[in-house]
């Protein structure tokens, strides 16, 4: 059989990545960067709310109302750290509240942007991510050391898992690849 016949029939077809979506069946979709497509959107919707809670804040009866709850706590056993936070929001200038705003939002955007990439197993999502969580793990590295609590031991391990993986998926990604 000629060259020309063998290409006729597809045996030197070009390789296409395995995370096409047309025609693939769930199962050949990679189910641990679904996962991390999904703890990225669950990271959007905590910054989404933090970033509405500083809106609200904004508001003159918000302050209000936290300036209660700073004198009430401080009259009670309550948490140290809640009382703490309460007295470190009404610190804040307008400006800076904004100011706030616009980085939590911007991260939001971000991890939106990794999330739905990923979800779509493009492979430039792949990279983003390993960027932009690995720039973070040194300092959550550090906030580990200074203060070692569960949730932070556990994002930082989450991270670090996800940078390997996609790192290592990347590395062999010829490995993934099949002929259509």
């Amino acid at each position: 059989m000629s060259e020309a016949e063998h290409g006729a029939r597809g045996i030197h077809a070009p390789a296409v990545p395995a995370a096409s979506h047309r025609g693939e069946n769930w199962r050949d979709r990679d189910q641990i960067i679904e996962i991390i497509a999904i703890y990225k959107f669950v990271k959007v919707a905590g910054l989404l709310a933090i970033d509405f809670g500083l809106i609200k804040l904004l508001q003159p009866a918000t302050g209000v109302r936290i300036q209660n709850w700073i004198l009430a706590l401080s009259e009670s056993d309550a948490h140290p750290h809640v009382l703490r936070g309460l007295v470190l929001i009404t610190s804040l200038s307008s400006r800076r509240i904004q100011e706030l705003g616009v980085v939590v939002l911007f991260y939001a955007v971000l991890y939106m942007i990794e999330g739905l990439g990923l979800w779509f197993q493009s492979r430039w999502a792949e990279y983003l991510t390993i960027v932009a969580t690995g720039m973070f793990i040194p300092i959550e590295i550090y906030e580990v050391v200074q203060r070692v609590t569960v949730p932070r031991v556990g994002a930082l391990i989450v991270n670090i898992g996800a940078v390997v993986y996609l790192a290592y998926r990347l590395r062999h990604e010829n490995e993934r690849v099949r002929i259509v």
